[in-house]
């Protein structure tokens, strides 16, 4: 029963996002807890990232944003991973994490409803959104030198917001 509540809470919340073309999304941490995606776009704009411990290139995409994340907060800007594993993994997941010493945020999505809901196909997949919650930019897939051309679109989105905070 909880899992059929959790499901429709889910869907209303993203059917009422898709109607403003802005996303709220429930976010569950690796302790069971949720937070919601606004919670951190009041702060500027934010770089979500699907990764999980079998995708080599994942790992390499969030050793590169652990590092831009810690880079660019001072200015607003936060990184969510994601983690795409089944809940079995949950242990292992915790454990690599605390082992690459991750600051940034990092949730659980075991059954694909975030992932899909922002149309993933393939991970590691990436999506950044402007503090309005807009969906700025997606990326599919990580090489390395990828890292220039994410950087740019982040200050790219933090300048911007910069500029429009000062209008308003």
């Amino acid at each position: 029963m909880k899992k059929i509540l959790l499901l429709l809470f889910f869907l209303c919340t993203i059917t009422s996002a898709q109607e403003t073309n802005k996303f709220d999304l429930s976010l569950e941490t690796m302790d069971g807890e949720t937070e919601n995606l606004s919670d951190y776009l009041h702060n500027g704009p934010v770089y979500i990232s699907f990764w999980a411990l079998w995708c080599e290139p994942c790992k390499s995409e969030l050793k590169m944003l652990q590092k831009i994340y810690e880079t660019y907060k001072t200015q607003g800007f936060t990184v969510l991973a994601i983690n795409h594993d089944t809940q079995k993994s949950l242990a292992k997941v915790k454990a690599y994490v605390k082992t690459q010493q991750y600051t940034l945020p990092v949730f659980i999505d075991p059954n694909a409803q975030i992932f899909e809901a922002l149309n993933g196909k393939n991970i590691p997949y990436s999506v950044l959104f402007d503090r309005e919650g807009n969906i700025v930019k997606t990326r599919n897939g990580y090489l390395p030198g990828d890292d220039k051309e994410i950087e740019k679109d982040i200050r790219e989105a933090i300048e911007k917001d910069r500029k429009k905070e000062v209008v308003e």
